[in-house]
């Protein structure tokens, strides 16, 4: 391996993330750990990393990081704060993209130094419950703000002081008509548009008829994905088209209505018309327009030469409320029970219909009455409702998700299942009863390949039940548990020894009819084995109390501290020889 020249070895690195590079490679020889001491490129995601690897991470130098994704969601809980702790923002000279999820905090001590990184060309934000203050930005080529669906915010704020004469792909969630207008005004190099609007009323709306009016330079724009809701009026034609008629050099287009549409909006013969007319380089186009009356002669309109040559194929429901292009807008996640497709609700060639099964990645087995006519060839995640499983209609051995919620799938047939049939599982819910202390005859399986168990009935266990988890499951790593005691936690902690992340709460059920749960990290680090004896600096521990109770822990692996292992436990790495070298490294 020292025969390749450094060069190699970076290109190799450039595919992969900072942990993934350290745990692969270091310590195999002096002149690969000499690559990496010196490797510019590293790209760090925190999000759902275990705290072992957080940590080495914080050791690399922050002008040799390009990317950074930092993230405060309930299997990394505090990373940012932690994050901050440690370094701060601008010392990462060299950045060029970042992203923030969730982050507890308005995120003031990120976006109040943003501006000092002058090589940022990315920002992303997934939002949680609180906008950040930006005070201004850097020149961004890329922006993203996302929200959580069914969460509206006014975000007008947020982009303000966003520099976008130098953008080129942005995403927004809940922005006004006006903002929008402001952002294409200066916004000239803009070529990826996707952008949600919320309609209160007929005024804001009627913006879009006029909304390019003053708008004297040629607009590159060639993506959009427009969304938009609202209530109270009806989109017209003359909206959509007073919007999308400048948009000459549009390719890409993508609209999705979920609000009262007048007919006009998605007759064929019109959008064929207006197509050839003003969008002539479009080449894809899908929309999906729900709450219509849609007359079912409608669907040969879409049939004609103009939409079938481009391959443009439509579908509506059964009860003729909503118009949609297929495969792209095909549900991922269906019924079993579910009616197979008929060409009487689609345009879609008869030996195309495969293209919508193949998109199907969740599958839910709520009735066993009858046998798919169909196979599922790429589902990954499968609910249990119902008690028979058609295993022909799947590959099952593919699964990496089950969730089980049918109480007559015992805890024995579950082990076996996943034991006979279900090799890839790594993710398992048991929304069903749960075993305990007093449940007999159970098969002698170890199921080592379950790396997150979620456990939403375990609230119903009584505080002195210590049912031994771990021989069925001994090397989970993140656990979900619905909890109705404070003593629960620990126990659990404790039994399972692999467990690098856990979320505990409190059914929502249960509120308001048992006293609220107090506890402190202290209580918690006095009762727990894995905890007593730990340095403070090896877990992280949020209690949230405020509405509903929960704890989210991420702890740092228990093996020495001196050593990494990966997941085979074979040594690779050792930590203070990397935080010396790291140390060194930053002095020349």
């Amino acid at each position: 391996m020292s025969l390749l020249p450094s060069e190699i070895y970076h290109i190799i690195f450039d595919y992969f993330w900072a942990h993934e590079i350290l745990y692969s490679f270091c310590g195999i020889n002096d002149y690969i750990d000499n690559i990496l001491l010196n490797y510019q490129n590293y790209k760090i995601n925190g999000k759902s990393i275990r705290k072992s690897h957080f940590d080495l991470l914080c050791r690399i130098q922050p002008n040799q990081v390009i990317s950074l994704i930092l993230s405060d969601d309930s299997y990394t809980p505090n990373q940012s704060q932690l994050f901050r702790s440690l370094v701060s923002i601008e010392q990462f000279t060299r950045l060029r993209s970042l992203k923030l999820i969730e982050l507890d905090d308005d995120g003031a001590s990120f976006f109040s130094d943003l501006y000092k990184l002058k090589h940022l060309v990315s920002l992303e934000i997934n939002l949680k419950d609180k906008l950040p203050f930006i005070k201004t930005s850097p020149p961004l080529q890329r922006l993203i703000i996302n929200i959580e669906s069914g969460v509206h915010y006014d975000i007008d704020p947020l982009i303000t002081m966003i520099q976008s004469e130098h953008l080129r792909q942005l995403t927004l969630s809940n922005c006004s008509c006006s903002k929008l207008q402001q952002i294409f005004h200066r916004a000239i190099h803009l070529i990826s548009l996707k952008i949600s609007l919320m309609f209160t009323d007929a005024k804001e709306m009627a913006i879009l008829i006029n909304f390019h009016q003053e708008q004297s330079k040629i607009i590159a724009l060639k993506s959009l994905s427009l969304s938009i809701e609202g209530y109270g009026d009806t989109i017209t034609r003359a909206h959509l088209e007073g919007f999308l008629t400048p948009l000459k050099c549009l390719r890409k287009l993508e609209l999705i209505i979920s609000c009262f549409i007048e007919p006009e909006c998605y007759d064929a013969n019109q959008w064929e018309i207006f197509i050839i007319k003003n969008l002539s380089r479009l080449m894809t186009f899908n929309f999906n327009f729900s709450h219509v009356r849609i007359d079912k002669n409608v669907l040969n309109q879409y049939r004609h030469p103009f939409w079938m040559n481009k391959c443009w194929f439509v579908a509506t429901d059964e009860s003729y409320s909503s118009i949609y292009s297929v495969p792209h807008f095909s549900s991922t996640s269906i019924k079993y029970s579910s009616i197979p497709i008929s060409s009487k609700y689609t345009t879609l060639p008869i030996d195309q219909h495969i293209t919508c099964y193949d998109r199907v990645t969740q599958l839910e087995y709520d009735s066993g009455r009858r046998k798919a006519l169909h196979r599922y060839n790429y589902i990954e995640k499968i609910y249990l409702t119902n008690l028979n499983i058609d295993k022909n209609a799947i590959n099952l051995s593919k699964v990496k998700s089950l969730i089980v919620k049918n109480a007559q799938w015992t805890f024995s047939k579950i082990l076996i299942l996943i034991k006979e049939a279900m090799p890839s599982v790594n993710y398992l819910s048991l929304n069903c009863p749960h075993p305990s202390l007093g449940t007999g005859n159970l098969p002698d399986i170890s199921l080592k390949q379950i790396k997150t168990l979620v456990l939403p009935k375990y609230a119903e266990f009584l505080d002195d039940d210590y049912f031994v988890w771990s021989l069925y499951f001994p090397c989970v790593e993140r656990l979900v548990v619905t909890i109705n005691s404070k003593n629960q936690i620990p126990f659990l902690i404790d039994e399972f020894g692999s467990m690098v992340s856990g979320f505990f709460h409190v059914d929502s059920c249960l509120i308001g009819t048992k006293k609220p749960i107090k506890m402190t990290c202290k209580w918690l680090i006095k009762y727990t084995h894995r905890l007593t004896d730990r340095n403070p600096n090896d877990f992280v521990c949020q209690i949230n109390d405020q509405y509903f109770f929960s704890v989210c822990l991420w702890i740092a692996d228990d093996d020495d501290d001196d050593i990494f292992f990966d997941e085979n436990k074979e040594m690779i790495c050792n930590s203070k020889w990397w935080n010396k070298c790291f140390a060194q490294n930053s002095m020349t």
